[in-house]
Formats: C-alpha cells, sequence, structure tokens
C-alpha cells in the first residue's frame, strides 16, 4: 500500500488470541467517533476502553471457577492502537 506524503495511518492490533468480547471495545470507538464534534483518535480509543470497562462492569467482576470473568476482564488489554493519538478522524 502506497501512501501520499504528509499521509498519517494507524492501526489497531491483537497481541494474543482475543475472543468475540472485542466487540463491544468496537463499538464503544464507533460510538465515540459519532458523537464527537472533533473526534481524534486517541480520544475515541480511549473512549472505548472506557465503554467496554463500563459495558462489561469490570468494577464489580467477581471470579469464578469458569474461564469467562478473566476472559471478560482481560480482552480490554488484548488490544493495542498504534497510531498519532492526536490524529483528526474524518466526519
Amino acid at each position: 500500500m502506497a501512501l501520499k506524503k504528509g499521509s498519517r495511518f494507524a492501526i489497531v492490533m491483537k497481541t494474543v488470541l482475543a475472543a468475540i468480547l472485542v466487540v463491544f471495545v468496537l463499538e464503544g470507538f464507533v460510538r465515540s467517533w459519532g458523537q464527537s464534534p472533533k473526534p481524534r483518535l486517541g480520544d475515541c480509543w480511549m473512549d472505548a476502553v472506557h465503554y467496554y470497562y463500563d459495558k462489561e462492569k469490570l468494577a464489580v467482576l467477581k471470579p469464578t471457577a469458569s474461564w469467562y470473568p478473566p476472559s471478560i476482564f482481560f480482552q480490554g488489554m488484548k488490544y493495542m492502537l498504534f497510531g498519532d493519538p492526536s490524529l483528526p478522524l474524518p466526519r
């Protein structure tokens, strides 16, 4: 892929195998992007992580014998944003 001079880009990558729960991280990103009058990459990513934290109730999550609670807790940490957080996103 060739970029024009002055172009910028960002990428979100998973660091390990991740479950379908990342849909909520992406949902939070898209919501933030759509609701912000001047969306920026870093703000939308931060809002996405906060959205996931609230949506999955991580503050009150209790350990059980199941794999599910730790899986929920660590999903948001399995994705990394690489790019300029001040990058303005198109409206």
